[in-house]
């Protein structure tokens, strides 16, 4: 259930990188929304029965209790300010980086969204740049993590497998 679970927030990922363009709008984002759903229900029912496996009612009910409130609570309150602040500094490198690139003697430049909204189209620019960068390192960082709960899950397979054999 873990790997399904990672492996879906992964794709979501996946499919939002491609996402990252100006022109969308509510429905092309009607199926990673759902795979995302999918996902973290897939990740929270895995974890509450992984956790609260063989314990009594009353200790079960204690551990429910915290893992809603290190869920609700500080599991996303710390993603998402980290992801905030990765992307403030990440708009503003891209953004440094984009204003050095101008020149005002190049007209090309400036026909892309005209005088008055090129400081506009380069801030979404340099959003787009920065959410295509961190979702790319989000991608890497699952597939690296799926790729070790399955070797987990096959060496704890082979051991199960061993330990009945040697029986």
């Amino acid at each position: 259930m873990f790997i399904i679970g990672f492996s879906a927030i992964v794709l979501y990922h996946i499919m939002m990188y491609t996402r990252f363009v100006n022109d969308l709008n509510m429905a092309d984002f009607f199926i990673p929304s759902f795979l995302r759903g999918f996902a973290l229900a897939t990740l929270y029912i895995s974890i509450g029965l992984y956790v609260t496996a063989g314990l009594p009612i009353p200790a079960t009910l204690k551990v429910v209790g915290f893992i809603l409130i290190v869920r609700s609570f500080l599991a996303t309150g710390i993603t998402s300010g980290l992801y905030n602040y990765f992307l403030y500094a990440g708009t503003n490198r891209h953004l440094s980086g984009l204003a050095s690139a101008i020149d005002a003697n190049k007209p090309l430049a400036w026909q892309q969204a005209g005088v008055a909204a090129y400081p506009k189209y380069m801030l979404q620019q340099a959003s787009l740049g920065t959410l295509k960068e961190l979702s790319g390192n989000i991608i890497i960082f699952g597939i690296i993590l799926v790729a070790l709960l399955a070797v987990v899950y096959a060496i704890g397979k082979l051991r199960k497998a061993l330990v009945a054999n040697s029986l």
